[in-house]
């Protein structure tokens, strides 16, 4: 590790990992664990390690997407808007995502950009098997009676 390193990771350039030289599929396993310990109910062991997540690699979606979840859970509207829309900028294909941002914007009183997203959250899920897209397709329905 040279200063250089230290320095393009601080400047967000590289990724820390890449200077600690953390191979990709730990990121992975702390992301999965993050996500395990979420839907366990063990939010703030979930929020630690997707902050670690975030930390190690600015990039990961999954780090982005959960703490972006545990800032709506928080009432947190603006970090929650800030990470969710990090983590759809990195992979827009996840309805858990859209419909978060969804909520986000309607808590905000942005109707039209939550309708938005929660239309795509729907899209994504043609077969209406998803429980987020198929909240998405209920908060729609909300909104447009």
């Amino acid at each position: 590790m040279t200063l250089d390193q230290i320095l393009a990771a601080l400047d967000g350039k590289i990724p820390f990992s890449t200077v600690l030289g953390a191979p990709p599929w730990m990121i992975q396993f702390i992301s999965l664990s993050a996500v395990q310990s979420f839907d366990q109910g063990r939010y703030e062991e979930a929020r630690q390690m997707f902050q670690g997540v975030v930390r190690l690699d600015s990039s990961n979606y999954a780090g982005h997407a959960g703490l972006g979840a545990l800032a709506l859970m928080d009432e947190n509207l603006e970090g929650a808007r800030s990470h969710l829309l990090r983590a759809h900028a990195l992979n827009a294909k996840d309805p858990s995502v859209c419909v978060n941002l969804g909520e986000v914007f309607l808590r905000s009183g942005d109707t039209a950009a939550a309708a938005g997203y929660l239309r795509e959250a729907a899209n994504l899920d043609p077969e209406h098997l998803n429980p987020y897209a198929n909240r998405a397709r209920g908060m729609l329905s909300a909104i447009e009676s």
